[in-house]
């Protein structure tokens, strides 16, 4: 659920949706934004601007874009390993064709358009406040589940991957359980 702040920021497009991966020693950059201000809605179409500038030798080979979510449980810090691994991947698009292709020293910008399956749900986890009536208490999250939309290029020769990953937060509309 959203609060009235991220909604504010969202509503405004103060929210900041933007990622940058710096691949091949320095000589790809890849930025990618989601439009909108960064919350998705399921069931509906989603955008995101892919800026690439590729000052490698290479041309790219493939582009395409998941969206998965993933089990996160509190109070585990990142650089230990999660004791239980869920993932699931709710969509993956293939971009083929020239247009997605970025030659040698060429800069470009690329609206890739997917749908966001319906049961796109994510759960952004937060302290539960019980008010009693002799003092409140403060239970922690128990777990949260982050969708992430993911864009992978891969490059000519050698096969090298790229990839480029922003966790946002994606709502249900109302009407869909």
């Amino acid at each position: 659920m959203l609060d009235d702040q991220r909604l504010a920021e969202y509503a405004t497009g103060n929210c900041d949706a933007t990622s940058i991966t710096v691949g091949e020693n320095g000589k790809l950059w890849i930025q990618g934004k989601i439009v909108g201000g960064g919350i998705i809605t399921a069931g509906e179409s989603a955008c995101i601007e892919l800026q690439v500038k590729n000052h490698s030798t290479k041309k790219n080979t493939g582009l395409s874009l998941s969206l998965m979510r993933q089990l996160v449980l509190p109070n585990i810090s990142s650089t230990e390993k999660q004791p239980v691994h869920v993932i699931d991947t709710l969509t993956s698009v293939p971009f083929q064709g020239p247009e997605y292709i970025i030659q040698p020293g060429v800069e470009g910008v690329a609206n890739l358009v997917f749908d966001i399956p319906n049961d796109a749900r994510g759960v952004k986890g937060g302290p539960y406040l019980d008010e009693g009536d002799i003092r409140p208490r403060i239970t922690p999250r128990t777990f949260e589940v982050q969708c992430t939309v993911t864009i992978k290029m891969t490059m000519a020769v050698g096969k090298a991957k790229t990839r480029l990953k922003r966790t946002r937060d994606y709502r249900q509309p109302p009407g869909i359980t």
